[in-house]
C-alpha cells in the first residue's frame, strides 16, 4: 500500500486466556490506539479447559472494548497442528469464533483452516518433526501474507463504501 505508513504494535503476552486479554484491551486500546486490532485467541483457553461459554463472553467483552474503542478488529483462530491435533480439541474454539465473528460482523482470519487445508494438500508436511525454524518461518510467512491480503481486500471494500455514500 504505497504511500500508507502502518505502526505495528505486538501484545504477546504468554499463557493468557482470552478472558485476561479481554481483561487488559481497555488499558492497551487507551495506550496505543490503534485503528486495527488483530486479536489472536483461543489455544490456551483450549489447554486449560476454559469452558466454550466462558470463551464466548470472554471474546464479547473484549470485541465490545475494541468497538468502543472505535479500532476494526479482525480475530485470528489458532494454529493447525496434527501432531498435537490428538491431544487437544481445538475445534469447540474455532466453532465458538466463528459464531461470535458471524454474529458480531466481525472478520475472522481463520488460521485453523488454512493450516489444516495446507497440511492436508501437502503445502506444508506439518507432520514432520523439524530441526531448526525454516519451515515454521515458511508457514508463518504465507499467513501473514494471507492476512495482509484480507487487511487490503476489506480495506478496499470499505473505500468503495464512502466513494459511493459521498
Amino acid at each position: 500500500m504505497p504511500g500508507t505508513e502502518v505502526k505495528v504494535t505486538a501484545h504477546v503476552p504468554s499463557r493468557q486466556t482470552t478472558a485476561d486479554m479481554a481483561a487488559a484491551m481497555p488499558k492497551i486500546l487507551a495506550d496505543d490506539h490503534p485503528a486495527l486490532v488483530i486479536w489472536q485467541a483461543g489455544t490456551v483457553d483450549a489447554l486449560r479447559g476454559v469452558e466454550p461459554e466462558e470463551f464466548r463472553g470472554s471474546l464479547d467483552q473484549g470485541l465490545e472494548a475494541i468497538a468502543a474503542a472505535g479500532a476494526d478488529v479482525i480475530m485470528m483462530n489458532m494454529q493447525y497442528s496434527p501432531r498435537t491435533e490428538s491431544m487437544l480439541s481445538v475445534a469447540p474454539f474455532a466453532d465458538v469464533m466463528h459464531w461470535v465473528a458471524e454474529q458480531r460482523g466481525v472478520l475472522l482470519f481463520d488460521r485453523l483452516g488454512i493450516m489444516h487445508y495446507w497440511s492436508d494438500e501437502g503445502t506444508f508436511d506439518l507432520y514432520a518433526a523439524t530441526s531448526g525454524y525454516a519451515m515454521a518461518r515458511r508457514v508463518h510467512e504465507c499467513i501473514g501474507r494471507a492476512l495482509a491480503s484480507q487487511i487490503i481486500n476489506a480495506a478496499h471494500l470499505d473505500a468503495a463504501k464512502m466513494q459511493t455514500t459521498r
